[in-house]
């Protein structure tokens, strides 16, 4: 078998494998080579972020508006920060 074929034949047991060995070979390979390690983790970064729109940004005024009364009229306060953990449904 080339060791293509044999890499292509393994690919599936890699999740598996990942599950099982991915989490303490990170944390082996971040206190016995701490500089290669970051080296592979600033690698995986997006050199660039991408924003996303919220669902807020698509919804229309009446929309917004209709939502922040259906919460005032559940009592939820509008200057509550988000560490008051309400939530608007």
């Amino acid at each position: 078998m080339q060791p293509k074929t044999r890499v292509r034949s393994n690919i599936r047991s890699w999740p598996k494998a990942w599950q099982a060995f991915g989490k303490p070979a990170l944390m082996t390979a971040a206190w016995t080579h701490p500089v290669e390690f970051v080296r592979v983790v600033a690698s995986l970064m997006p050199r660039e972020l991408e924003a996303t729109t919220t669902v807020t940004e698509r919804m229309s005024d009446e929309q917004l508006d209709a939502i922040i009364g259906r919460g005032l009229q559940s009592g939820l306060d509008p200057a509550a920060t988000d560490e008051d953990a309400q939530i608007i449904e």
